[in-house]
This record gives structure tokens, C-alpha cells and sequence, in this order.
């Protein structure tokens, strides 16, 4: 009886561990903990361009998507960092600025610099965390098919122009919980987030 008792415990332990192991669902968007979301506030939405499932969670009065895009396009300039097709779930494609105006899903669209700025407010008066309200995914770029710098930054182009042909980033520090913004050379691979209409 004791024997048995044993089997069935060392099955039951190498069980429950494989379970969990590849599950999508530690790479998904948690719901936000310790804030006054209701169902109004956060949501899933369709990508009719190719079945993609997107979650969106708003902030102050916009709606915003909280993964990285993962669309492919027809046509642009995009990649996937280190041309490695396992980190596209988790860390979306990097488009350049160019393709990255034309690539938002129906309804949805490229963050403006003022809406930026207005996300940023609201986190601040909110006292809320981008890793785990925002969801930041740090996707790293591409400068010229040189990857660089994924789990440490997350870079996603606005919709604005600083000059000729350096555009209005937006990124973040994985060792540091806050939101900065600069100017970068359109050519980059940068990540995209979506705004609702």
C-alpha cells in the first residue's frame, strides 16, 4: 500500500510541473491587480487582417492595446528580432516608421506624441507600473539588421516627427519604471502599440 502511495505521488509531482511547461499564457497581459478596472476597462479585440487576438486595457479616456503588434504586412520594412520566428508571440514584429503608419488594425492607430504624453500623465497621477499595467514587452530594435538590446528596452514609434527623418520614440528601461521619450532615425525596427479610434 505504501508502494503504491509513492507511485502515485512521484507521478502526480512530474505531472503538474509539465502542465505549465510552453503554456502561452505566462507570456499573456495580466489582468491589472489593485485598480478600479471593470470590463469597461480592459478587453480583447480581433485583428480581421489575419485572426490575431489583441488585449487592450484603457487608460484615462483611450483605449489602448497592451501587446506589441504582430501583423505582417504586404508591403514595408519589418523584422522579427534575430529573424527568430519563436519571439514574434512574445515581442510583436519591429517595423520602421514608415510601415508602422500603415499597419494599425481596423479602428485602431498609431499613437500621436500628445497621446503619448497624455498616457504618461496618467500613469503618474495614478501611481501605476508599466510592466504590469502597460505590459511592457522589452522587444529591443533593429538598427540595419543589428538586433540589440531585447529584455532590456521597449521602443514604440508615435505617429509625430522631431525633424526630416528622425521621428518621435517612446521607450522604456527594464531596470527603471518609468516612460522616456526621444527622437530616432525613421530606418529603425521599433515595436508598435495601438490606439483605438
Amino acid at each position: 500500500m505504501k508502494i503504491i502511495l509513492l507511485n502515485i505521488l512521484l507521478i502526480t509531482s512530474i505531472l503538474i510541473p509539465l502542465s505549465s511547461i510552453g503554456s502561452d499564457e505566462e507570456d499573456k497581459p495580466k489582468s491589472i491587480e489593485g485598480s478600479s478596472n471593470t470590463t469597461n476597462n480592459e478587453g480583447t479585440f480581433i485583428d480581421n487582417r489575419d485572426g490575431k487576438t489583441y488585449k487592450w486595457v484603457k487608460f484615462g479616456n483611450k483605449k489602448w492595446m497592451v501587446e506589441n503588434l504582430r501583423y505582417i504586412p504586404s508591403e514595408g520594412n519589418f523584422s522579427v528580432y534575430n529573424n527568430d520566428t519563436s519571439n514574434i508571440y512574445k515581442y510583436g514584429y519591429l517595423y520602421d516608421w514608415t510601415t508602422s503608419k500603415a499597419v494599425a488594425p481596423e479602428g485602431w492607430h498609431l499613437p500621436s506624441d500628445s497621446e503619448w504624453s497624455e498616457l504618461i500623465s496618467h500613469f503618474k497621477t495614478n501611481s501605476l507600473n508599466y510592466d504590469t499595467v502597460f505590459y511592457a514587452q522589452y522587444a529591443g530594435y533593429n538598427d540595419n539588421s543589428y538586433f540589440k538590446a531585447i529584455d532590456t528596452f521597449g521602443m514604440w514609434w508615435s505617429n509625430d516627427e522631431k525633424k526630416e527623418n528622425i521621428a518621435i520614440v517612446y521607450y522604456i528601461s527594464s531596470d527603471y519604471n518609468g516612460i522616456s521619450k526621444s527622437g530616432y532615425g525613421k530606418t529603425l525596427g521599433l515595436s508598435i502599440r495601438c490606439v483605438k479610434d
